[in-house]
Parts: C-alpha cells; sequence; structure tokens
C-alpha cells in the first residue's frame, strides 16, 4: 500500500505481551480494503521469557551436573576398596528404589547385607547421617568400615556449601571480630566514612543471630553509628540510602546495589535487589562482580562474609562441627560442646 493510492492513513498498534492488535485507517476512521480484505487483524505468538528465569534453569542444570561429577568421581576413588568386601554394594545403591521384582539382585537390604550388619543395624546404630558423621568425627577413622566413610562423604558432596570468602579454608577464616574491621574499612575506602558500633563483638554477635529481620534492623539502627572522615563536613542525605542499604544487608533482607553506592547506573543490573538467601545471588555474583570496582565488590563479600557468619553460627548451636550440632537438634544425646566461644565463620 503506497502514499500515492490510499492518501494519507493511519496506522494503530496494540502490542501485548503475546500478542500485536493491527488497524489501517484513512482520515476519517474508515477501515480501507486491501485484496478484498479489511485491513486489521491481530498476530499471536508465545509470551516472551525473562532472561533471569532461563539463567535459573541453567544455573540449576550446572549445579546438578558438577554435583553428579562429584559423586561419580568419588565413587571411581572407593570402587576398588568396596568391591573387595563388598562386590554388590554399588548395585544396591543405584537399585535402592526399585521394587524387589525389578531389582538385578533380589534382597531387600539397600545399604549393608553382611551377616553382622543389615540395613536394620545400620538405622540403629546411626539414625542419621549426621550420627555417622559425628561417630567418624570423634572415632578412630582407620578402623572404620569403607563403606561408612564413602556414605559420609557421599553426604557432604552431595550437599556441599561454603561460608567462607575467595582463598580461604575453614582453619583461617575469618572471625567476627575481624569481619567487623572488614567491614569498617571496606565502608571507608567506598564513601570515606567512618563507621563505629557501639556494642562489643559479643553482643553485636548476638544481634547478628536474632531470628527476626525487623528485630534485627532496629537494634542495628541504635548501635551503628556513622561519621565523615573529615570532621568539618556532615554527612548529607545522600547518604543515608547507602547507610539504611548496610544496615539491610546485615539484617539479612534484600538491599539494592544501585542504592548502596548511589549509583543509578547500577539499577539496570538484574537483579538490582541482591538477597544472599536467595539462589539467584550465587548466579549473579560474577556479573556483579564486573560491574562494581573492587572495592564496592570487597563491600559486598564483607557484607556477605557477616550473613554467613551469623547463618553457620545458628546452624552450630555452640558445637564446633556441624554433624554434632545435627545430632544435638535430633536426639537427646548430650555431645561435648567446644570449651572457646565460636570464632569462625
Amino acid at each position: 500500500m503506497s502514499k500515492r493510492q490510499y492518501g494519507d492513513y493511519y496506522l494503530g498498534l496494540d502490542i501485548g505481551t503475546d500478542s500485536v492488535g493491527w488497524a489501517v485507517t484513512n482520515e476519517a476512521y474508515q477501515v480501507p480494503k486491501f485484496g478484498q480484505k479489511a485491513m486489521w487483524g491481530v498476530r499471536l505468538f508465545a509470551e516472551a521469557q525473562r532472561a533471569s528465569d532461563r539463567r535459573l534453569f541453567r544455573v540449576a542444570r550446572r549445579r546438578l551436573e558438577r554435583r553428579g561429577q562429584r559423586l561419580a568421581l568419588l565413587r571411581e576413588l572407593f570402587a576398588e576398596e568396596i568391591n573387595q568386601i563388598d562386590p554388590l554394594f554399588f548395585l544396591r545403591l543405584q537399585e535402592g528404589a526399585l521394587h524387589m521384582e525389578d531389582k538385578s539382585h533380589a534382597q531387600r537390604n539397600n545399604l549393608f547385607d553382611d551377616l553382622g550388619m543389615k540395613d536394620k543395624d545400620y538405622h540403629k546404630q546411626y539414625p542419621t547421617i549426621y550420627h555417622l558423621r559425628s561417630h567418624l568425627i570423634h572415632g578412630n577413622g582407620s578402623d572404620a568400615d569403607v563403606r561408612e566413610l564413602f556414605l559420609a562423604l557421599h553426604s557432604i558432596l552431595k550437599n556441599r556449601g561454603h561460608f567462607l570468602f575467595s582463598g580461604e579454608s575453614l582453619d583461617n577464616s575469618s572471625s567476627l571480630s575481624e569481619l567487623i574491621d572488614e567491614l569498617k574499612n571496606a565502608i571507608l575506602n567506598c564513601f570515606n566514612i567512618d563507621l563505629r558500633i557501639t556494642l562489643d563483638d559479643e553482643a553485636f554477635g548476638d544481634i547478628l543471630k536474632l531470628k527476626r529481620k525487623t528485630e534485627k534492623r532496629s537494634h542495628l539502627n541504635s548501635c551503628f553509628v556513622f561519621s565523615s572522615v573529615d570532621d568539618q563536613f556532615e554527612l548529607d542525605s545522600s547518604f543515608k540510602d547507602v547507610t539504611t542499604e548496610i544496615k539491610t544487608a546485615l539484617a539479612s533482607s534484600y538491599f539494592r546495589v544501585s542504592k548502596l553506592f548511589a549509583n543509578v547506573e547500577y539499577s539496570e543490573f538484574s537483579p538490582d535487589k541482591i538477597e544472599f538467601d536467595n539462589d539467584n545471588y550465587e548466579s549473579s555474583k560474577d556479573a556483579l562482580e564486573a560491574m562494581l570496582d573492587e572495592d564496592e565488590f570487597r563491600l559486598v563479600e564483607v557484607l556477605e562474609g557477616i550473613y554467613n557468619w551469623s547463618l553457620l553460627s545458628e546452624i552450630l548451636q555452640g558445637f564446633e562441627f556441624i554433624s554434632d550440632a545435627k545430632v544435638q537438634a535430633s536426639s537427646k544425646i548430650r555431645l561435648p560442646r567446644i570449651s572457646s566461644k565460636l570464632g569462625t565463620p
């Protein structure tokens, strides 16, 4: 259709998430025909999917693939030793969920099928996998059944996780006192602001361990004091969002990257809302590091480190090992606690 043939005309579009409606009219708002068909219609198509949704599936798929690779390597490392004493051990594990008639080797036990050790005996001795892990930690590992070692390591590798900064191990991970110093330095480097906490480390740690986020924020508001490095200048209102986002992040709530660093351009980052206990955070961490400068990303790392410290402290409940804490939570057996105060995240 050309202007020379039809004169001036109007084109109207109604664009939706999964359709586009269109219509052509002349200046009198009459719908002309082209090829004996009125010039209006609609086109339907599948609704567009958000890139973040596709990323979640991709990250989940990669996580499952990496877990499968870890467990396959573990089995390969233990196969020779286990096959010498129990050639059907891995077959029982593999077919444990099958009906009896579908199993290659018909027997009721899925883990142990020795004369003196059946599944019933194993579960009586170790009601949960954490009982086994705790036993191996406090006992003599050299006398343990190699199959028990495999099951304990299988549990750890299947549900692995960490609460550390890059390059750290459990032996040299930061204490809360060190994390507080890191936080003060990171805030100073990013904003030229001094942070003073009016509580001692132990009392501050008790606040971080609170379960209610609103209660955390309330206590943090009362114990955090921000001031300019230069005493001649007071903090203006532009720093209010910065300090608010810092306290919000420490309260384990979501915070906005754009407001934390007072940079509107960061609002284009997806997701702008960051919450450390959200699975999306790990998938977006590399992109976040690429966007922020070194000092800014270090501040995010320190905030995450303090969150991880409070999370692990809640899990451990004063015990040295996670397995001991889990055993205590699931039974009335009282295991020896560590003598010193919890210091590592």
